[in-house]
This record gives C-alpha cells, structure tokens and sequence, in this order.
C-alpha cells in the first residue's frame, strides 16, 4: 500500500503562505502578553530549525521538529512513528519540500496556552505548536475539511 502525506499537508502549505520574501526591520517578536520569554524564543528557535530542515530538505530533521505525539500517531499504534513520517514526509511527497525556500521566520508569537501556541509568519501564514516533554514542536494540526490534499490527483 502507498502511504500519502497526510491531510495536515494541505492545510500547512496553505498556512505558511509559501509566497515572497518577508518584511526586514525590527527582530523583536511581539508576543502575547504574560507570555514567558523564554517560550517566545523556543518558539523562534523551533521555527528557525524547522525553515533549515526545509530548505535543506532534510526530513530526519524535519521529523524530530514535528510534536512526539503528531510522529506517533503516524504508527497507528504499531511503531512509534518514526519510520513512517520519514516516509509521509521524506523529500519526494512533503509539498514542502517541493516549494521554493519559504520565508518561515515567526513575525509575532500570537497565543501561548499552557501546552500550545501559535506564531504569525512573515508572510502572513500561522505555525501551530505544542509543547511536549518540556520543548516546543510544530503541531501538524489537522486539515480542515475544505482543504484540498496537493498529494492527491
């Protein structure tokens, strides 16, 4: 059986706007207030190593960046996941990958909830994140409905 990436991959392509180059100026990340800076900065941290494992096409490194418990749920139970976003996400099926170098820097962290949070990108998109064992990771959240899967014919 063919694996696909999954539905997320429609909704994450279309969230990161994968358009032109983002606004220069000021590095400040705004964020919300009462937000610990310490997560505003894991949460950049994040997103800078998930834009390299992008642009590099590198989805050992793509998968480590993505929250433990959206890898496992790719084992269905059997495994831990792993091995298989290696494939659902490797160089040939993730439309990330396929894109040219998208500007994935975060422009402002927009909500921080005690295990989520979401930042605005430079070009408009949104980056959903969980946090997980004590570290922030990309949240594949899931698809909605509308959203057409670009793996798909």
């Amino acid at each position: 059986m063919r694996r696909r990436a999954p539905a997320a991959a429609a909704a994450i392509v279309a969230a990161l706007a994968l358009g032109g180059a983002g606004c220069g100026g000021d590095d400040t990340v705004p964020a919300p207030e009462g937000a610990a800076g310490d997560d505003v900065e894991q949460i950049e941290a994040v997103t800078a190593s998930f834009a390299r494992a992008v642009e590099q096409k590198d989805a050992r490194a793509f998968c480590d960046l993505l929250a433990p418990n959206d890898v496992e749920k790719l084992g269905r139970g059997k495994t831990d996941g792993k091995k298989e976003c290696l494939v659902v996400w490797g160089p040939k099926r993730n439309p990330l990958f396929a894109a040219e170098s998208p500007d994935l820097r975060v422009a402002a962290v927009v909500e921080i909830d005690s295990g989520s949070a979401t930042a605005k990108l430079a070009t408009g998109g949104e980056l959903a994140y969980l946090r997980e064992g004590g570290g922030w990771y990309v949240h594949l959240a899931p698809a909605p409905a509308s959203a057409k899967d670009p793996t798909k014919d």
